[in-house]
This record gives structure tokens, sequence and C-alpha cells, in this order.
């Protein structure tokens, strides 16, 4: 009886470690960036506290993903090797992120651009060991909301189109986006054709994360692969995609403050 109370215990502290911490810790970073917009006083410094708990959250979130994933042993050389690399990758998007403040409205919808190039490199970057020819995407609902226009690019592969209103690929991508859909993953499209997917797609298996901030849709984050069976739910790979769509979606919510990113103001 006694085995059996310490065992439930310890799993009670694995699900504290890997699903309360970075809740909290993202929850916490999102509600210091948005603090400005509700308190206009606020300090360039919020911001910079509020980048720091998003970066714990997507270390903490990539760490757990790669031991589940039995990507890497223990070892403290290790997770020092790995925490240095989370660290270069992840922190030049907390600086841009906190340089967004100071900036003028129309200033900050380009620097938003910088942003999304800076997490499709970092995101292809942290996944590249692990995935072969990873591709990552972003992309923005536009003026009208008819369409998810390509923002940014980074891994291998040729640009993605956009996904237009009137097309099979568009229409659902679109209305999923402005639902705020949970994560789509596809492990590998020719297993499991879905509408809308071209059997000469480049990827076989690929994730798609919602870029939101609240009530607002701003677009897309795209992970994909030509490998099947790169993404599966609980994988490092996945994980990744969730935080720093997370990253994201501050980005753009301080870009377009109040309304999504395909709507004027």
């Amino acid at each position: 009886m006694a085995t059996g109370n310490s065992a439930t215990r310890a799993r009670s502290g694995r699900v504290i470690l890997d699903v309360a911490i970075p809740l909290v810790l993202g929850a916490l970073g999102v509600l210091i960036f948005e603090a400005p917009n509700i308190l206009p006083k606020a300090t360039t410094q919020l911001y910079w506290a509020g980048a720091g708990l998003l970066v714990a959250t997507v270390a903490l979130q990539v760490f757990r993903a790669l031991r589940a994933d039995r990507l890497i042993t223990t070892t403290d050389n290790e997770v020092n090797d790995l925490r240095i690399a989370m660290k270069d990758s992840i922190a030049p998007v907390a600086r841009l992120l906190a340089e967004m403040p100071n900036l003028s409205a129309g200033v900050k919808r380009r620097h938003v651009v910088r942003v999304a190039d800076k997490v499709t490199s970092v995101t292809a970057y942290l996944l590249l060991a692990h995935i072969p020819r990873v591709r990552a995407n972003v992309f923005v609902l536009n003026v009208a909301g008819d369409e998810l226009v390509h923002e940014s690019t980074s891994g291998e592969g040729d640009d993605p189109g956009p996904f237009a209103a009137g097309t099979v690929a568009g229409d659902i991508a679109l209305a999923w986006t402005k639902a705020g859909g949970e994560p789509f993953i596809v492990e590998d499209t020719h297993a499991d054709p879905r509408p809308g997917i071209r059997n000469d797609a480049r990827y076989r298996s690929f994730v798609s994360v919602v870029i939101r901030s609240g009530d607002y849709s701003y677009g897309m984050l795209t992970v994909d692969s030509p490998v099947e069976g790169s993404f599966a739910e609980g994988s490092t790979s996945v994980e990744i995609a969730k935080v720093v769509a997370e990253l994201l979606a501050v980005g753009y919510a301080s870009a377009y403050p109040g309304v999504s990113a395909g709507t004027s103001s």
C-alpha cells in the first residue's frame, strides 16, 4: 500500500512539473506582455520580465518533450548543452518582443515580420537535429480575412503559397484559424489523407498551430517534413511548435492590439 501511495505521489509530482509549471509560467509571461495595454504607464521592464518567463516556459516544455521522446539522456553535460542551445535560439526572439512597446503602430507591424522570421528560423534550427528536411512557415490573415498570406519560411524547400478562400485547403485553414482550433497534426498524409492536401505535396507529416491571443486569431504556424512520422501528438516537434506559436501570438497581439491581424484599424 505504501508503494502505491509513493507511486501516486511521484505521478502527481510529474504532472506538476510537466503541466502546471509551464502553464503558469506561460500565462504569467503573456499577462506581463499584455500589461502595458492594460496599464499604459507600464515600462519596458515588464516586457523583459514577460520575455524571460516565456523563454523559461519554452525551455521547460522542450525539456519535458525531449525526455519523453528519449532523444537525450540525463547527463549533466547534455542537459547543460541543451540549455545553452535553448538560450541562444529563443533569447533573440524575446529581445525582439521586448523592443515592441517603444515602437509606433506602423513600425510595430513591420517589426513583427522580423519576429516571424526569427521564430521560423529558430524552429527549423531546434528541430533539424531530429527531423529531416524540416520547414517552418508563418501565415497571417489578410485585411479581408479571406486569405492566409505567407509571411515567413525557414528550413528546406520553397516558400509555400497562400491559403485562399474558395479552395478546399483554404476554406478549411481559414475556418480553423478563425475559430482558434486545437493544433492540427498529421503523421502521414499518405496513410491518413486529408481534404485539400495534394498527393504531390512536398510534406508527408506536419503540425499546424493557430497564432492566437485571447479572442483574436492572427494566423497560423506550420512545420512540415517530407518524412512520414515526423510529427505526432506529444512529441518534441509538436511541443516546440506550440510554444513558439505562443511567442508569435505575443508579437502579433502587440502589433495589432484588440484586432485580428487580418483586420484594419
